[in-house]
């Protein structure tokens, strides 16, 4: 069973090596080919780079959210009682909460 994806995977790797002209040598760029710097930042580089990046950054923000979602709501009238702001009782009392 295991040949099977094996036998699919370089199948299909070699049909498309065959489609793309079976190419056997490297293309390597040379400084006198009309190059005039070493690297370019292109938009897929750096979709590609920044892609991964924010999807991290969604996911845990997510979690933080549910996080402080998931903390009852006595939590956030308990920190209503000493006065302080909802900015405060959240920094001072909800915060700690899901982090205990």
């Amino acid at each position: 069973m295991f040949w099977v994806p094996v036998g699919i995977v370089l199948g299909c790797s070699v049909i498309g090596w065959i489609i793309g002209g079976a190419p056997t040598a490297w293309n390597v760029p040379h400084q006198g080919d009309g190059m005039s710097k070493a690297a370019a930042l292109t938009p897929e580089f750096i979709a590609v780079l920044a892609g991964p990046r924010v999807l991290t950054l969604c996911v845990r923000c997510e979690v933080v959210r549910a996080g402080i979602q998931s903390v009852s709501p006595r939590t956030d009238r308990g920190g209503e009682q000493p006065g302080l702001s909802r900015r405060h009782s959240m920094r001072l009392v909800v915060l700690r909460r899901r982090c205990a």
